[in-house]
């Protein structure tokens, strides 16, 4: 079979799709589909866009009620299982400092927001000032879901979704019937990603100084970490919180979540 590759500019980044498939017609309406799921997602999530459940979150004032989808609702649920796996390193809830300071990093006073949920009937309740950011889990989550929307909605069974290098998940096997094999940062490493696991990496490098450590302090300039997990939100998580842990803390947490890190 083939490997056919269709591309969108996504989340300030390029995803790209390699589907492979005897059919190309069917493999383009599968990433169209995929595709615009995709914007449905970034919809709710981004935090720069003005109709989205983030935005409106961000905006309201304490004590206000926001409708969210689906997709937030979710988000929301598994940043607080994320929190608690990567022993608070991860904090969805610190985006009044991630939001203002991508470039240049100042922890001074970051207001940490809180909020009640109503996961039944997809209700938030803004309690404090604040604001999310889901930059550290957003990625990795659409990501999962891209992948679980191929395999079930249209049969997918190999495809590679490669979002701007930075979340990387494999279904199957690649045109030749091998375990796909990936590059970071463009280029190509002696790794290929088995089915259902991803890789993703954190790094300062483009971003800045966009990761605090666990006291409110920037992490080291140029360190990068890459993360192989069973699931790109816990690679995506984690390749942040292995910035922040200690070696100690990311050998117990790669024992216990079956995580493989890659330091560059």
């Amino acid at each position: 079979m083939e490997k056919h590759i269709f591309r969108k500019e996504s989340m300030n980044t390029e995803i790209v799709l390699s589907i492979v498939c005897e059919s190309l017609s069917y493999a383009r309406s599968a990433a169209e589909d995929a595709l615009f799921l995709l914007e449905r997602i970034e919809s709710a999530l981004s935090a720069y866009m003005e109709s989205s459940d983030v935005f409106a979150i961000n905006s309201a004032k304490v004590d206000d009620m926001i409708k969210v989808s689906d997709y937030t609702m979710d988000c929301l649920i598994e940043s607080a299982k994320i929190y608690d796996m990567t022993l608070g390193s991860v904090d969805v809830c610190n985006g009044a400092f991630f939001l203002n300071n991508k470039n240049q990093a100042s922890a001074e006073n970051p207001s940490r927001i809180s909020l009640l949920i109503d996961n039944e009937n997809f209700w938030v309740k803004k309690t404090s000032e604040g604001s999310l950011d889901f930059g550290a889990i957003g990625k990795g989550y659409a990501v999962d879901v891209l992948a679980k929307h191929l395999e079930e909605c249209w049969s997918i069974k190999n495809a590679l979704i490669d979002f701007g290098a930075s979340s990387i998940l494999a279904l199957g096997k690649d045109e030749n019937n091998q375990d796909w094999k990936i590059s970071i940062d463009g280029k190509d490493i002696d790794l290929r990603l088995k089915n259902k696991y991803s890789i993703a990496s954190s790094g300062t490098s483009v971003q800045g100084s966009h990761i605090l450590d666990r006291n409110l302090a920037p992490v080291q300039e140029g360190k990068k970490i890459s993360v192989i997990a069973p699931t790109a939100l816990l690679a995506d998580a984690f390749s942040t919180a292995f910035m922040i842990l200690d070696s100690q803390e990311i050998d117990e947490l790669s024992a216990l979540y079956d995580l493989k890190s890659i330091i560059i």
